[in-house]
């Protein structure tokens, strides 16, 4: 039996997930009058863009998720970029049930960036923000990020992420770091650490900021949302930094995600393509100490997965590539920031760059123990 099938017939942590939100939202919606009487519950309108191919053992949790957000005033805008199973039946359900969500079929498969332009092309609100079809949202993620920027007038509001898979959910130590504190009105230079985050799905934007500013979104190029994110950080007058988390990411234990599926050439290639548009970006447009902060983040965590495929791969074509990608970040920082704390990292980015592919693989093995 296929995973897919798996979680059709037995969806046991969506559901769990799902119930969790329902009798959340039942409590709200028990309680609506005191509700509208909060402040911020009928701001603006926010358009939610959800990209949608080939999802149908996720996309009702996904969907569930925004039609139960605490802020009502929504236009979701479904994306379906030629799904092959039951993905746009499950979107079709939603549009007849719900009128805030409507449907947008496209003619032909054209990847996550061109599903998420199609998306905004149509969007209508003040606000705009991007859910991930096999993601979800807690139910006071939307409310939230307008509760922050009604009071602040910033350009986009950040919110934090947790990690879920079939057993467990959990936060990063940098997501933590990033989101100990609210900040409201802030700016790159004062927050340069934000450039960590590289997610377009954590975030609302003032649409026609997102629209003059931050997009289009990159067509037919894997991490198409970084390029976006960065401009938004360098472009923005101010931006605001919420101590909550407002979006759940699944990690698919199959590795079928996009972002999972890093062992490839053509993969690798758009890596290292958006990290050198990312480069020189940061080194145009931001200040010093995002710019460092930004290469160091590079070199020794963002490589790093795909060092453990290069471990498996054993091609040297992969691993030629791969270094030379690491060389040009290497020698972009001083020689005073070539270091981290973490010593695993360093000495495999050490064996990296003295092109010692035996200790490498070394280094990989005890990583795996």
């Amino acid at each position: 039996m296929t995973t897919e099938m798996q979680l059709r017939r037995n969806p046991i942590a969506n559901r769990l997930i799902r119930a969790v939100l329902l009798n959340h939202s039942r409590a709200i919606l028990g309680a609506r009058r005191i509700l509208l009487r909060e402040r911020y519950l009928n701001e603006g309108l926010v358009s939610v863009v959800v990209p949608i191919y080939n999802v149908s053992p996720y996309l009702r949790l996904a969907l569930d998720s925004i039609r139960i957000q605490r802020y009502v005033n929504l236009e979701v805008i479904l994306v379906d970029d030629c799904s092959t199973d039951d993905s746009l039946a499950i979107a079709k359900d939603f549009a007849d049930s719900d009128s805030r969500f409507v449907v947008i079929e496209k003619s032909q498969n054209g990847g996550l960036g061109a599903a998420r332009n199609t998306g905004v092309s149509h969007a209508t609100g003040e606000f705009i923000t991007f859910v991930d079809s096999d993601d979800y949202l807690p139910v006071s993620a939307i409310y939230r990020h307008v509760a922050s920027l009604t009071k602040t007038h910033s350009d986009f509001s950040i919110g934090s992420v947790e990690k879920f898979n079939e057993s467990k959910r959990w936060t990063t130590q940098w997501m933590r770091e990033l989101h100990k504190d609210r900040l409201e009105g802030t700016t790159l230079s004062e927050t340069p650490l934000i450039v960590k985050d590289v997610f377009v799905w954590n975030k609302l934007f003032r649409t026609e900021f997102f629209k003059s500013t931050v997009g289009p979104f990159p067509e037919g190029i894997l991490y198409e949302d970084q390029y976006p994110t960065a401009l938004a950080f360098t472009s923005a007058s101010k931006f605001d930094v919420l101590p909550h988390i407002t979006y759940s990411w699944r990690i698919r234990s199959d590795s079928s995600s996009i972002t999972q599926r890093r062992g490839t050439l053509p993969h690798l290639a758009d890596r290292l393509s958006v990290m050198k548009q990312l480069c020189e970006l940061y080194r145009n447009e931001a200040p010093e100490n995002a710019y460092r902060i930004w290469l160091q983040k590079s070199l020794f965590d963002d490589f790093l997965p795909f060092l453990h495929a290069a471990s498996e791969l054993r091609d040297d074509t992969y691993w030629r590539n791969l270094r030379d990608g690491c060389l040009k970040v290497w020698f972009a920082l001083s020689e005073s920031d070539r270091t981290d704390p973490r010593a695993d990292r360093q000495d495999l980015i050490q064996a990296v760059v003295q092109n010692d592919f035996d200790l490498f693989r070394e280094l990989i093995n005890r990583r795996k123990q």
